[in-house]
């Protein structure tokens, strides 16, 4: 067998914000250097620290493997067939879960559903960046370029920017998008993307040979209310690419009712026939400016209440909303209730899953001391915003607590362009996630991926 290891002018500055490294520029503090090799014309990548940290990790006692146990759900199908008969969807019916519903365009498509304009991101900046650059030619391109054109706004392909060599080299082991909105996707594209198969036809270079599915989330009153589609959309062909979620964001709090929970129900019922349920959620509190007042935030506390307990009942792992008020004048009140909440209602060993995390590590050790079985969920940075807590945290969590998620439509990476609409798209961007925390704690990108794979194992019982 013949192997050939070759050294490209490669660097990845563990700064994920420095600006973008030109010419021969070496020998600066933070950078490690990363190696291809090739083995029967297979290529691989591999990151190695030049330079150890400042700072070791603080080790994090691991998380003990517990395996997934499903309760079974309510098998009586509550008004399947008047879901089937009455409520009818389009592209573009998605809810924002950013905006109330009451602020939400109605759709003449349906009452129960809206389709507004797609909000225009701004567009990346260019000169700054997270992730690994990389100099030097290591394959072609691919067949992606020759793809159809896209028929949204802007058209082409994605541009991958500084992630394009990464995206186009085979790494050891698959990742996944641990947290995303597929549903909310559709809603913000043309009508000739409708389902999980077109997207991936579509938008084939952001779907690198490395990705290993995504877990859905369901979490707006209009994809709960009615599951049925989503079955033909996102189930139908995804083989053991999808898993899915089922939770009211806590935007939407004052929508709970009795119709709801039998249509988010139904579609747990119809995600666990397939064997893909693995959890309960988004769920939690939102305090920002949008939700300020005492009786909206009471009926989410009230709501998460209910979704607690029924995620113990069913035995299923928790995925966690949690925002405070981002004001001049916020605080931490979201965090504090969201945690004595669940110190209430929820066992000490049961599995969570702190969705976006953006906090400090106090904030992340007061967690893990009282949650054994917990993990945090990051996201790709976008337009070059810096978060120090953010950082830091990665840095200090052992990688045995990290997932990765792209939350998408929102969160578009830093330095990527050509996004339709601006909006990102759901599964293998989670890849620049792994870049990111690749960079910030000195790691191999294949071991962030190996780890954080098996911890999608640990945590929802996804085998891949």
């Amino acid at each position: 067998m013949s192997s050939q290891v070759v050294d490209v002018n490669i660097t990845a500055p563990f700064d994920p914000f420095a600006d973008v490294v030109t010419g021969d520029e070496s020998g600066s503090k933070g950078r490690s250097h990363m190696r291809i090799q090739q083995r029967n014309g297979q290529k691989t990548l591999t990151t190695v620290p030049s330079q150890p940290p400042d700072k070791p990790s603080t080790p994090v006692a691991p998380v003990a493997p517990v395996r997934q146990q499903f309760v079974p759900i309510n098998q009586s199908s509550s008004g399947a067939a008047a879901y089937r008969n009455r409520f009818k969807r389009g592209p573009g019916d998605i809810f924002d879960p950013r905006i109330p519903s009451h602020q939400q365009p109605t759709s003449a498509a349906s009452q129960l559903t809206t389709a507004g304009p797609a909000t225009e991101s701004p567009p990346p900046r260019l000169n700054r960046f997270s992730g690994a650059t990389i100099k030097g030619v290591l394959a072609s391109p691919g067949d992606w370029k020759n793809s159809p054109p896209n028929k949204s706004t802007p058209s082409g392909p994605i541009d991958l920017a500084q992630y394009a060599q990464v995206f186009q080299t085979a790494l050891k082991g698959k990742f996944i998008d641990s947290h995303t909105h597929f549903d909310f996707t559709f809603g913000k594209l043309d009508a000739s993307v409708n389902t999980y198969t077109q997207l991936r036809q579509k938008y084939p270079e952001v779907f690198p040979e490395s990705y290993g599915g995504a877990i859905q989330v369901f979490c707006s009153p209009q994809s709960l209310k009615n599951p049925l589609p989503w079955a033909d959309r996102l189930m139908a062909g995804t083989d053991q690419e999808m898993w899915y979620s089922y939770g009211l964001h806590p935007n939407w709090a004052d929508e709970w009712s009795d119709h709801l929970r039998n249509g988010m129900e139904e579609g747990m019922r119809m995600a666990k026939m397939s064997n893909r349920l693995v959890a309960v959620g988004e769920i939690g509190l939102d305090y920002s400016r949008s939700n300020s007042g005492e009786e909206k935030r009471k009926a989410q506390r009230d709501v998460l209440q209910i979704q607690l307990e029924w995620a113990v009942r069913e035995g299923l792992p928790i995925v966690i909303h949690c925002r405070n008020d981002e004001g001049p004048t916020g605080n931490a009140q979201a965090d504090n209730d969201c945690f004595d909440l669940l110190k209430q209602f929820v066992p000490h060993d049961h599995k969570l899953h702190r969705h976006c995390f953006t906090g400090g590590y106090t904030e992340a050790e007061r967690w893990m001391e009282h949650f054994p079985n917990i993990a945090f969920g990051f996201v790709p940075s976008k337009y070059g915003k810096r978060n120090p807590a953010r950082d830091e945290t990665i840095r200090r969590l052992g990688i045995e607590r990290i997932l990765l998620e792209t939350d998408a439509p929102y969160f578009p990476p830093t330095g990527m362009k050509n996004f339709p609409g601006g909006n990102s798209i759901p599964g293998g961007l989670a890849l620049v996630t792994a870049c990111e925390i690749s960079n910030l704690k000195h790691m191999p990108l294949e071991e962030v991926v190996q780890a954080t794979t098996s911890n999608n194992g640990r945590l929802f019982g996804i085998r891949l």
